[in-house]
């Protein structure tokens, strides 16, 4: 942002495309933030359910003969225990990758109308080279690719 911000003041850059530009950052540090907590919470969520999965059939269900015994192993707190922690890290999951795909379609979104608008944003440049330099910045630096969609 420094370097987006030194352009700014050179006057290579006009003041709303910098504007424009920093909060398109901010949405793409935000898509990579949820983006970590999806890769997080899913991997807990599939060491919990293989933790339930290998203590049910490997300790549980091997010892049962009949269906008597089976109300036996439903009462086993340590099950219960692994059932709500999958059920909750399920919940947190879904409630992340919804957090995700907002943070993604939003970052998109922007992405595009700066494309779009490319015209507009630069309209002071005739030389085109702030818009060179930052267009270069951004994908080198921050992984924003504003050269196509």
């Amino acid at each position: 942002m420094n370097k987006l911000k030194e352009l700014r003041d050179n006057g290579q850059i006009p003041d709303i495309t910098y504007h424009i530009l920093v909060k398109l950052i901010e949405r793409k540090e935000k898509e990579a933030k949820y983006k970590k907590r999806l890769s997080i919470f899913g991997l807990a969520s599939m060491i919990v359910y293989g933790a339930l999965i290998y203590y049910l059939f490997f300790y549980k269900l091997e010892t049962t003969q009949n269906f008597y015994e089976f109300t036996y192993v439903l009462g086993d707190p340590f099950l219960w225990f692994l059932g709500g922690a999958a059920f909750i890290m399920t919940i947190a999951w879904n409630s992340a990758r919804k957090n995700y795909d907002d943070a993604d379609e939003d970052y998109d979104e922007l992405r595009k109308e700066v494309i779009d608008r490319n015209y507009e944003l630069w309209y002071e440049q005739i030389d085109w080279k702030g818009k060179s330099e930052v267009l270069e910045f951004l994908d080198k630096e921050k992984d924003i690719n504003l050269y196509h969609k």
